[in-house]
């Protein structure tokens, strides 16, 4: 996940369950760890939905099998927003 060099510092050593609570005001990646992420955020969870995208939340832990299933997540992000079939959205240079 990507962190301000100077919040992720500032927590460095800390557990990750005090952690999580200053998650959720950073970025939506760092958010959705967060249960908040999900109540009341019809856009969020309609991105999840159209996509299909399996985003939860981690508000105890983050394990292993934890890290590979966000893996996965963001793998699948990343071939929505690089689809090569966007390509033919793009108008051509005349």
């Amino acid at each position: 996940m990507l962190l301000r060099k100077d919040f992720n510092a500032s927590y460095g050593d800390m557990p990750y369950k005090k952690k999580i609570q200053h998650y959720y005001g950073q970025n939506p990646l760092a958010q959705s760890l967060h249960p908040r992420a999900y109540e009341n955020n019809p856009s969020f969870r309609r991105l999840c939905e159209t996509h299909s995208l399996e985003f939860q939340a981690y508000p105890d832990s983050f394990t292993k099998t934890d890290i590979e299933s966000r893996q996965k997540l963001y793998l699948d992000i990343a071939k929505i927003i690089w689809n090569p079939t966007h390509l033919d959205l793009i108008p051509d240079e005349e």
